[in-house]
């Protein structure tokens, strides 16, 4: 005798598998499968994210955030959706940060990361304190002064490095030496006018050597 069933495509869409039971097999990450199934066959379908992933619902034949129950009474199609883990963070100042597009919340508890579908273009913008700016943003793809643009294709944190500029200013010749050089045009020494950036709280001295048949006067501006 002929018997015929029914297929049950199952799309995994991220980081993350999906249990079909039975057979007791695991599909995905971000794959295709296409399981047969005798008519009227019950399929329980259990989705896992893996690490730095969140699994974010069921798409088809099953809808919400549980357990996929299906009858295959007819061919049917499920989508599991899973995002990536995108942490912010700001070191060296203050500064409030801002998504967008907005996420969905990774855990209650951490209420400085949201996750994103792959590929999802994202925007992270800084308000720094009065007077700080951002001198540093680390897990951008591309920055422009307070505000990091990247591609989400992984689970990844992304940090605004928060401080204060130091302009320097020289008249006559000679060379300052910095004792920790800071994020800006200045560099370890400079014999022209530049800006170094640095953390809050940061000490640094400078050493004024004048120029062959030059003196040094002062150094204005330091505590």
């Amino acid at each position: 005798a002929a018997r015929f069933g029914y297929e049950l495509t199952i799309d995994v869409v991220g980081d993350g598998t999906v249990r079909v039971d039975p057979p007791g097999r695991d599909c995905g990450p971000d794959a295709q499968c296409v399981e047969t199934f005798g008519a009227n066959q019950q399929v329980m379908l259990t989705a896992s994210a893996n690490t730095g992933a969140v699994f974010t619902g069921w798409t088809g034949a099953c809808s919400g955030m549980g357990v996929c129950m299906v009858t295959l009474d007819r061919a049917l199609s499920v989508g599991a959706g899973f995002s990536y883990e995108v942490e912010q963070a700001v070191t060296g100042g203050a500064a409030t940060l801002n998504r967008a597009p907005a996420g969905v919340d990774c855990d209650p508890a951490r209420i400085t990361c949201q996750a994103h579908p792959p590929a999802t273009a994202l925007t992270i913008n800084a308000a720094p304190a009065a007077g700080a700016s951002v001198i540093e943003w680390q897990g951008c793809d591309t920055t422009n002064g307070n505000q990091c643009s990247l591609e989400v294709q992984q689970a990844t944190t992304v940090t605004a490095v928060v401080g204060f500029p130091l302009d320097l200013a020289i008249v006559g010749q000679g060379t300052v030496d910095f004792s920790v050089p800071g994020i800006g045009t200045c560099g370890a020494s400079s014999n022209v006018a530049c800006v170094a950036a640095y953390a809050a709280g940061t000490t640094v001295r400078l050493t004024a050597t004048p120029a062959a048949g030059y003196a040094f006067r002062e150094l204005t501006g330091c505590a």
